[in-house]
Formats: C-alpha cells, sequence, structure tokens
C-alpha cells in the first residue's frame, strides 16, 4: 500500500470532483429548460475549471505546468462567485432593473484574472512562488503574496456572503416548503467559503501547516453533492420558470403560477397591477389567504387541464368596475402535475363592445331611443297581445313643423340637439313601459300599450304641449319648435301596417289642418 500516499489519496478526491462536476452539469443541461439555469450552468462551468486547475497543479512535475493550473483554477476562481451571486439573485426573483450590477461584476472578475494571469510579470498576486514536490502535495508554494492577493480573496468573499444573505431573507419570506432548497443553497455557498477562509487565515495569517493543501476544492464536492441533491430531489428549478419570462413581460395579460397545493409561487407585472397584494405575498403561501383574491378562483382544480372563470373586480365608481376572464391550464412534467397557470384577461372593453353592437342593432344613435327596425319588431309581439286581450292600444305618430328651417338657420348640429331635446322630451312624459322610437328624420313614434284613444289623445297634448312651451338651448341660442302629432287606436284583428298608415294620415291631417295640432283617425 506504499502506494497510497496523502497526495495520491487528494488526487484522486479532486478526480471525484471533477467527475461529480461534470456529471452535474450534465444533468442540468439536459433535465432542466428553465431560463434560470442559465447562471447556474455557468456557475458549474466555472467550479470546473477550478478543481481542473487544482487536478493539473497537483498532478504536475515543472514550475510551467504547475503555474499553468493555477492560471486554470483562477479562471473558474475568479468567475464562479460573481456567477453563483448572479443565480441566486435570479433564482431568489430579485430583478435588477438595469445591467450594471452584471458589468461591475464581471469586470473586476475579469480584471482579477488578468492579475493573476500576469502575476509571473507584474507580482500583483504572487511576490514569490516556487514549484516543490516534495511536500504532501505537488504545486506552487507561494513564498510571499502580492497586494492584489487579499483584494481577490476579497471579491469573492463578498458575492459569496451577498449570495447568503440573498437566500436568508428568501427564507423569511418564502414558505417552508421551499426552505429547505433555500438551506441546501445556503450551505453550498457557504462550505467553499469557509474553507478558503480556513486556509487563508491558517496558511498566511496564523501561519500553521496545512502542509501546501488548499482545502477549498474539497469543499466544491461538498457543493457538487448539495447542488445535486436539489436540482434531482428537491427540483430547485420549478416548474414557473419552465414559462418564458421574457414572453411574460411583454404580454399585457396577467399570468399567475401556482403550485399543485394552490401555493403562490410567482407573477408577472401584469398579474401583480391587478392584485396589488402580490407584490408582499409571500412564495409558498396558500393564494386563498391573499385579500382581495376573487372567491371564484378560490377552488380551482388542478387536475383539470382547462378551465374558464369570468370574475369582477368592483372599483370606486362604476367606471372602475371591471370584469375579467381567467384562463386555467395545469403545468405536468410527463404524468406529475407541477401547477397551474393561470392567464387573466381583462375583457370589461369586450362587454362594453358587445353592448355598443348590440345597442346599435335596437337603438338610435342621436336620440339613444329604439330605432325604427327594433321599434316594428316590438309593436308586432303587442299587436298580437291586443288581439288576443281585446284591449285597444293607441300609436302616436307626430313630426317636427318647418324642421329644415332649423337646420338651415342654425346648422345641422343644432337640428341633431333639437331631436335629442324632443327624445328626451316625449320620454319623460309616456309611461316607463311605452314604446317611443325615432321612425325617421324628423319623425317619432309611440305605442301605447293597453290606453283608449280619449286617454291617447289627451297624452298626444302633454306631448305637445311641452314642445311648444320649452325651447332648446344650443350655443346660447333658444330653439324653440312645435309638432304635429296623429293619433290612431288599435283594437281586433287590425295589422300593424294598417294601424302605422292611420296614425300617419292623421298627422298629415294635423299638418294640413294648420300645424302644432293632434288629430285622430
Amino acid at each position: 500500500m506504499a502506494w497510497l500516499t496523502t497526495s495520491t489519496l487528494i488526487i484522486v478526491f479532486l478526480f471525484v470532483g471533477l467527475v461529480m462536476n461534470v456529471f452535474l452539469l450534465c444533468v442540468a443541461v439536459h433535465n432542466c429548460r428553465s431560463e434560470k439555469k442559465n447562471w447556474f450552468v455557468l456557475c458549474m462551468v466555472a467550479t470546473l475549471l477550478y478543481v481542473l486547475g487544482n487536478f493539473m497543479e497537483v498532478t504536475s512535475h515543472s514550475t510551467e505546468a504547475a503555474l499553468n493550473g493555477v492560471k486554470v483554477m483562477y479562471i473558474g476562481s475568479c468567475y464562479m462567485a460573481p456567477l453563483f451571486l448572479l443565480f441566486i439573485l435570479d433564482y431568489c426573483e430579485i430583478k435588477l432593473k438595469t445591467r450594471i450590477l452584471h458589468i461591475v461584476l464581471f469586470a473586476i472578475a475579469t480584471a482579477t484574472l488578468v492579475i493573476v494571469w500576469t502575476t509571473e510579470y507584474t507580482h500583483l498576486m504572487y511576490r514569490e512562488f516556487v514549484f516543490t514536490d516534495e511536500s504532501t502535495v505537488r504545486g506552487l508554494q507561494v513564498v510571499e503574496q502580492g497586494p492584489a492577493y487579499y483584494f481577490v480573496f476579497g471579491f469573492a468573499l463578498l458575492c459569496i456572503v451577498s449570495s447568503i444573505v440573498v437566500v436568508a431573507t428568501r427564507m423569511v419570506k418564502w414558505n417552508k416548503s421551499y426552505r429547505f432548497t433555500l438551506i441546501l443553497l445556503m450551505l453550498s455557498a457557504a462550505a467553499p467559503l469557509v474553507a478558503n477562509v480556513f486556509y487563508i487565515l491558517s496558511s498566511y495569517i496564523l501561519q500553521s501547516d496545512l502542509h501546501g493543501v488548499n482545502i477549498t476544492p474539497f469543499a466544491l464536492v461538498l457543493t457538487n453533492f448539495l447542488f445535486y441533491i436539489n436540482v434531482l430531489r428537491h427540483d430547485l428549478f420549478d416548474f414557473a420558470p419552465r414559462a418564458n419570462s421574457a414572453t411574460l413581460d411583454m404580454i399585457r395579460d396577467g399570468v399567475l403560477f401556482l403550485d399543485r397545493n394552490m401555493n403562490y409561487t410567482s407573477s408577472n407585472e401584469v398579474a401583480q397591477s391587478l392584485f396589488p397584494e402580490l407584490r408582499k405575498f409571500g412564495k409558498g403561501k396558500p393564494i386563498a389567504d391573499m385579500p382581495d383574491w376573487p372567491e371564484n378562483l378560490s377552488n380551482l382544480d388542478v387536475s383539470d387541464e382547462h378551465q374558464n372563470i369570468t370574475f369582477h373586480i368592483s372599483g370606486k365608481s362604476e367606471d372602475e368596475h371591471r370584469v375579467f376572464n381567467a384562463w386555467v391550464n395545469s403545468i405536468r412534467n410527463g404524468a406529475k402535475t407541477l401547477g397551474i397557470v393561470v392567464l387573466i384577461q381583462d375583457i370589461t372593453d369586450n362587454i362594453q363592445l358587445m353592448k355598443q353592437l348590440e345597442d346599435a342593432a335596437f337603438t338610435d344613435g342621436l336620440t339613444e331611443l329604439y330605432n325604427r327596425r327594433h321599434f316594428m319588431e316590438l309593436i308586432a309581439i303587442q299587436f298580437e297581445r291586443t288581439k288576443r286581450t281585446g284591449v285597444p292600444s293607441c300609436v302616436l305618430l307626430f313630426d317636427l313643423d318647418y324642421f329644415k328651417k332649423v337646420n338651415d338657420t342654425y346648422g345641422h348640429l343644432a337640428g341633431d340637439e333639437v331631436l335629442r331635446f324632443v327624445a328626451k322630451k316625449v320620454k319623460q312624459i309616456v309611461r316607463a313601459y311605452d314604446i317611443v322610437a325615432r321612425y325617421g328624420g324628423e319623425e317619432f313614434v309611440v305605442f301605447l300599450s293597453d290606453m283608449g284613444k280619449d286617454v291617447a289623445i289627451h297624452l298626444a297634448e302633454r306631448i305637445r304641449e311641452a314642445i311648444e312651451n320649452s325651447y332648446c338651448v344650443y350655443e346660447d341660442k333658444e330653439i324653440k319648435v312645435t309638432c304635429s302629432i296623429g293619433v290612431t287606436e288599435a283594437v281586433g284583428s287590425v295589422s300593424t301596417d294598417e294601424v302605422l298608415k292611420k296614425a300617419d294620415q292623421a298627422m298629415y291631417l294635423a299638418k294640413e289642418s294648420g300645424r302644432n295640432r293632434v288629430c285622430v283617425l
């Protein structure tokens, strides 16, 4: 067993670390479809280079080979910590408004790499170093550190500590079901940090003898193992990031992700504007516990792949009342249900548009009375009722006198205002269930159900007097008009066309008799 030396064990251990790192890297690339894996993969590449550099150093046989190993190691070392910080920020859903932090981190990492790679000329990293194969571990032995040594170490330390702080804050906010993953992430960051600090303190500050052994690569084996547990056993990249985060920020609809237990995981900005409480709602908490969460969405079926639910959000005024449609779909990984995605669309404008289209089909756009087509449909039904019951009904048909003069004198906009004015007056006089319509041009028609001729005449006189004794104001001008009204009674088996024809004849009789009067046929 003479070959089983400390140096051999270290080489074997580093080789195992390399294999584990490559394995985890392949798993992350192959199995994880989340965009959040990007920083993680880059961090694993940096870790792989760090361990590879150590392996190259301890298996070297010359100063040049050992120095090359150190340079490879520092490619990973310089970028490993900042990449891990960016991964943690992304995983913990801390969105950076600008790319300044990315630029600063990579600029410092690149600068430290240049310092290491030129240390044999600048002596900024190491003032003096020698190659030895006589100690426990073959490689470079640093005789004296350069002025940038502790800066490089401090930068990595700052990134790792910042990562731990971010994870700790999320542990407080997120539900306990997610905390175990966060604890593993914290331990993953702490293991190499503690090892590196111990190595620095022991070798350079306390001047204790570690026989040239840097224990940081061995701590990274533990880190890799913890990452393996997170990725394969605890679904580090959960279902929510499988959606395209860039697309979520581009679409106009609200998007929420809930896990299979109906706990909140994430949402886009639109959803957070619809439900402001989401901004401070902890990840992993039951979504039904969120204030103002619609009751219709409180009992979603996670097993139902397609659900369509309409709900309302009331505002302080009627104008702020909104109607939404929620499209609910389950997210699966094979046969396993990971959770659901809720796509929320504001359909208020669509509903209002449909109402406007419906109103346009039934009403006159100027006066907001029924149009002639819908009036004919309604009175056809009323006439059938009149025939069955034998109770008389009446029709009033009236026309504004000399309306052309109004248009010629004041303009067509003034004429439109007069028509709206007359329509309003008539609506104020007739009963709520009487049918009033604009018959065409300046003609109006009223159907009076269950009303005899005598009462209808009296009502027609009230309409005529109300129009005659009032005036329409348009641009500080008082415009007076009168009307001629024809009245006829509908009873028995008389048809709609016959009644309207008699009402039209009565109206023309009123005009021929001097206008501004009521005539009956």
